[in-house]
This record gives structure tokens, sequence and C-alpha cells, in this order.
């Protein structure tokens, strides 16, 4: 009786499903519904099962459904439902999650009663409860029709299929083609946050043209106020955060070859020159997961043959087995790369010289530059610079180092009299010395592969050399649960200070990797808010308001909060006058802030004895805390249905309630009982 009631209390519900792209479709029906001004609820999965409350003229806010052990039932879909009542929902969107028809009935028409259904697509999938056959899961996905309703679709495979199920249906049939797609302009497709597909913008484009909408308008809403994913393909802002400049990618999501190397090359990751940037950086955040190893080795595979990188920055668990797995494919991959063949003369100088030419081109794919003494000379004046000196004087202490022997030293004294920070000289002079113990490393290989009488002799050295190289640029982080700060932080320390690093996230979102990506969403919704701040003065009290009460901080986006906002301060527009005390109130907020979460950085380590007993118990304890989250979950729950807590302070109890759910909480127990 209760979901009736809150069923028959929602003007419009629109149920979405299909095989591929269905979270993100429900995502941008639902900007598109918030932008024409609706209170919209809308219910989705993607990465995580989520809940969406997009208030007229407020930012939407993403709040976390709890699901034990990531396990999905029904019930959610009744709580969801009378959240919305609750919330006076105008419109309710969501996404199907049932495989059985028993369930897609009850869901769909018992429970939900669609006047319109969206259907991306119908690819095989899950045919083990669905199929077994393709035209099975079709017909499947068919049931989800809005009976005497309307019903859009993408589908083309599988189209003559759901065509005979809408006759049976009574539903109003509209099959979206690929033309519909292709007309989006591209001006229209980069309006979108992120790399977003056609053809599921084109399939709420026609729903939106259905029901009024124009065609135009209908695509700028989407595009101007979804909410993306956690898993989408996206580049979010840069970050300044120790000296250095940080701008994430993630493609987590794409935890396949295929899908890997295409995030890789559609964002230019292949296009870096170590010559022509010698003080960029392109590195690899592999997120490693114990319970798959397949996967594991499909990454090492990637990273050993398929990327050149500066770094492959591993966290998760099970490291040692992909340090192996990384280890035995460059092996394999070493056993077959030669730079001499076998009727190599090392008396012709055009041998030589090709000799040395295969010697470059192949150590430029672990970032050795050919050029090596400017390039060494840029990187150490963009260290200095980094820390604190101006760009002439590190300039001049670059030129004038004598590279035939360890410049750290002298780096060092030079940044000490300038009255460097004493941390900031340590972190210049680690880099300094290993970009130099690099450059001796390639530079003396090459040496004796020009001096090398025989291809074995030749081969030899550049295998044992590449090896070396290759492997320094692999850096483990051993702490399975270190926190997405500490995971930013140790990533940061890996680039030396004073350059530019472009990060990917590979292989998987959940687990060590989760946090991490958080702290690149929540880096975006600051940049935001700042951005907002700057557009119109009209905005900044709203602004300041939520930079200063926001509550999903980590040490990078506070960091880069208060520097953008020190920014403005300084050259402040006369328009902006009245707002420059609480401005100082926010920075002051920002400042102490960042000193309480660099404090609680501490460091990324292998686990102690207490951390591994409390790994090995957890699992025969953790059904008695899985007691106390579901009970948690419906007190945060019903405290936001009452008003005693609002959408921030929701979302961030139930991300926090959400990771514990992941495991790792009796080992972060044991990090705080035991810490010396």
């Amino acid at each position: 009786r209760g979901i009736d009631i809150a069923r028959a209390a929602i003007p419009l519900s629109i149920g979405g499903w299909g095989s591929r792209g269905k979270s993100g479709t429900e995502r941008i029906k639902a900007g598109l519904f918030h932008g024409l001004g609706m209170n919209v609820v809308v219910k989705t999965t993607g990465c995580e099962a989520m809940f969406i409350h997009c208030v007229p003229e407020q930012r939407a806010n993403e709040i976390f459904l709890f699901r034990p052990y990531d396990k999905p039932t029904i019930w959610e879909q009744r709580d969801v439902l009378t959240l919305a009542h609750a919330k006076r929902a105008q419109v309710f969107l969501w996404e199907c999650m049932a495989l059985r028809p028993n369930f897609v009935q009850l869901l769909a028409h018992d429970w939900m009663r669609d006047q319109i259904t969206t259907i991306t697509n119908a690819f095989p999938d899950h045919e083990d409860v669905m199929g077994p056959s393709g035209e099975e899961v079709a017909r499947v996905i068919g049931l989800f029709m809005a009976k005497k309703g309307t019903t859009f679709s993408t589908e083309i495979e599988m189209l003559p299929v759901l065509k005979e199920m809408a006759v049976r249906a009574k539903t109003d049939f509209h099959a979206v083609t690929p033309v519909d797609g292709d007309l989006i302009t591209d001006d229209l497709l980069k309006r979108f946050p992120y790399e977003e597909h056609p053809r599921n913008i084109s399939l709420v484009m026609r729903l939106a043209m259905h029901l009024g909408i124009d065609r135009e308008r209908s695509i700028v809403e989407m595009a101007d106020h979804v909410v993306s994913d956690l898993g989408v393909l996206k580049t979010y802002p840069k970050a300044v955060y120790r000296g250095r400049k940080i701008q994430f990618s993630n493609g987590m999501s794409a935890n396949e070859r295929a899908g890997f190397l295409s995030c890789w090359t559609r964002l230019s990751f292949d296009d870096h020159d170590p010559d022509e940037n010698p003080t960029g950086q392109v590195i690899a955040v592999v997120n490693n997961r114990a319970d798959r190893v397949p996967r594991s080795r499909v990454f090492a595979k990637i990273l050993v043959r398929d990327v050149q990188i500066h770094g492959a920055f591993c966290i998760g668990t099970n490291l040692g087995g992909l340090q192996q797995f990384i280890g035995e494919e460059l092996d394999m991959w070493l056993s077959e790369a030669w730079i001499a063949d076998d009727k190599f003369n090392p008396d012709d100088p055009v041998a030589r010289d090709t000799l040395l030419k295969r010697y470059d081109g192949t150590m430029r794919r672990v970032k050795v530059p050919v050029r090596p003494e400017p390039a060494l000379r840029t990187k150490i004046a963009a260290m200095a610079q980094g820390v604190g000196l101006d760009e002439a004087t590190a300039a001049d202490l670059a030129a004038g180092l004598d590279l035939s022997t360890d410049p750290s030293e002298t780096v060092e004294k030079a940044l000490v009299a300038a009255g460097v920070d004493a941390v900031a000289v340590a972190d210049a002079k680690r880099h300094v010395a290993r970009a130099h113990a690099r450059f001796l490393l390639a530079g003396a290989a090459r040496q004796k592969v020009a001096a090398a009488r025989t291809a074995a002799e030749a081969n030899a050295t550049f295998r044992e050399t590449y090896r070396k190289l290759f492997m320094d640029n692999v850096t483990l982080l051993w702490d399975a649960a270190a926190t997405g700060d500490q995971v930013a932080d140790s990533l940061a320390l890996s680039v030396p200070p004073g350059h530019s690093a472009r990060i990917m996230g590979v292989q998987n979102i959940k687990g060590t990797g989760l946090d991490f990506v958080y702290r690149w969403l929540s880096l975006d919704a600051v940049h935001r808010s700042v951005d907002e701040l700057k557009r119109d003065p009209r905005n900044a009290e709203r602004e300041l308001g939520w930079l200063a009460s926001y509550g999903g901080y980590g040490i990078v986006e506070c960091t880069d909060a208060h520097r953008l906002l020190s920014d403005f301060l300084a050259d402040l527009p006369e328009a902006y006058e009245e707002f420059r005390s609480q401005m100082g109130t926010t920075l002051e907020f920002l400042e102490k802030l960042r000193e309480k979460l660099a404090k609680n950085l501490g460091a990324a380590r292998k686990p102690t004895k207490w951390e591994r007993i409390a790994a090995l118990v957890e699992p025969w304890i953790d059904m008695f805390d899985c007691l106390y989250r579901r009970r948690h979950a419906q007190r945060i729950r019903n405290d936001f249905l009452h008003q005693r807590i609002g959408h921030l302070k929701a979302a961030e109890l139930m991300r926090d309630l959400t990771k514990r759910d992941k495991g790792g909480w009796l080992v972060k127990w044991a990090q705080k009982k035991f810490a010396s």
C-alpha cells in the first residue's frame, strides 16, 4: 500500500533499461528535467548504486544507496520511491536492475506503472539468467516496456524482437536510429562535461521532443545539468599541489585492453614527447585487486607492451603478484626485442648509426630523451622553481651544474641558501638524484652499445638497461587501506616538483581506488563552485557559503580551493568588494582544514602485524558489522527524510558507510588502536 500511495503522488515516472549505457542515460534524463525546473529523483547504479535529488535552482545532489555486500534487492526500489514521495518529486526516473521476468513484471507493471520507458539496447548479457540466447535476453528486456504507454529505444540488431514485444504490450514504440546520434553537432557534444555516447543523447533527445521540448534546448539542458557517474571517461580540472600540476583522467571502467587503449588514445596520452616536453609526465595509476588475477595479467601486458609512461603507480591488493606479472611480461618482451640483428657489422658506420637510432627509439618507451643533457637541465630548473626559486635563478643554477657527477648536493646547497623549506629541499634533492642516475645509466649504456663488437653484446646491454629503467618507473603503494588523500599525496610525491603530470586511472574503480576517485570528484565540485563565484557577483554569497560548509574536502581539493580563492582575492573586482570579509573567513577555514588534513596523511606503508591479523579476522565477524551498517543507513535515511540533516551531510555519511561496506574497517580500527 505504501508503494501505491507513493507512486500515485508522483505525476511522471520514466523507467530505463538496457544491456549497456542505461546508467548514463538515466543521468542525462535527470539533467534534462532538472534543467526544465522540476523536482526530480533518479535511482541509478553505474559504478555505484546512487539516487540523485534535483531541486529547481539548486545543484543536484548525489547520495549513495546502501547495499549490504553490494547486493541489490527489489526493496531498494520501494525505499527510493517513498523517499521521492517524501521529497515531493514531480518526476521519478529509475534504472531497472531486475533480471528475472517475474521481477521485471513486479517492478515495472505492478509497482511503477510507468507512462514512458526507454531501452538503450538489448545486447546479450547475463545469459545465465536471462538467456541462454541473445533473443531470449531481448525478450526479457522487452517485458519492461510501458503497457499502453510509450517506449523509445536505440537498439538495432534485436529491433524486430522489441517491436513484436511492443505490439503485445500495446505500447507506442519509437525506434531511435544511429543517424539521430550522428546528427548531433560537435559543439553540443563538447558541452557535456565528459565523453557521453551520442546514441544515449539522441535517445533522451527523442524523449524530450515527444514531450514537446525543442531538440537543441533539450541537449543543452542535459549537458548543463547532468551529474557524471563515478566511472565515466572524464578529465578532471588541473590541481596545483606540493609544487606540481596534476590532472587526472578516469579510465578505470575500461578494464580490458581494447577499452583501455581506446581511452588512452582518445585522450592523447600516447602523444607525449620527452624531448619537446621534459617537464611533463604521463602516469598510469593501476588499481589492482586480488580477486581479479586474470585482469592483473592483462594490465601487466598492457604496461609493458602497449603504453609509454613515466610511471606505473600501483595501488590496491596483491601488488606483489602484479609486480611479478609485470616482471615476467617484461622479460618475455625483452627476449623478443632487439636493436642489433645477426647481420650487424661493427665496422660499418651506417650499421652503427642504425644501431644507435634503434637504441634511442626504444629507450623513448621508458621516456629517455634523445637529447638527454638539455632535457635534464630543464628538469632540474623546473624542480628548483617548483620548490620556490624564481625562474631566472633556477635556470642559472641548472645551467651551471656539472652533470658528470651527482648534482643533487649542489642543488641542495643552493636551495638552502635561498631559504627554501627543509622538506621541499629534501624533496627536490631526491628527484634530482633520481633523474641524474637515470641520465647516467642510459648514457653509459649508449656508449657501451656504440662500442659493442657483436649483436649479442649490444642487445644484452640494451636489455639490461631497459629493464632497470622500466622497473624504476614502477611504484607500489603497499597499504591497501590507504585513503584517497594518502594515495593522492604519495602520487604527487612521485612526480618531480615543478613538473606537470597527466594521470590516468586504470583497471578497476573499487577498493583502494574508490576513495582516490572521490577526491577528483570533490575537486571537480570545488572548481565548479569557484567558477560560479567568479562568473557572477550574485552567486558569491551562495558559493562562499558552500565552500565553507562542504564536508567532502580532501587534502588536494582543500589546497586547490585555498589557492584559487587566494588568487581571486588578490585581484578582487570591485563588484565583489562587499564579499571580501566573507572570502577572508572562508580562506581561514580552508587553511585550518588543510593543516588538519595534512596531519592525517601519515605515510602509506606495508601493513603491521596487528593490521594483518585484523585483515584475517574481519571476514569472520563482518556479518555483525553488516547489521550495524544496515541500521545506520536506515537512521541516515530517516534523518534525511525528516530534514534533520541536509543533502551534503547525508551524502557524506552514506559515502563513508558505503566505503566501510567495501571492507577494511577492522584494519582501519587496528591502525588507530595500535598506532605508535
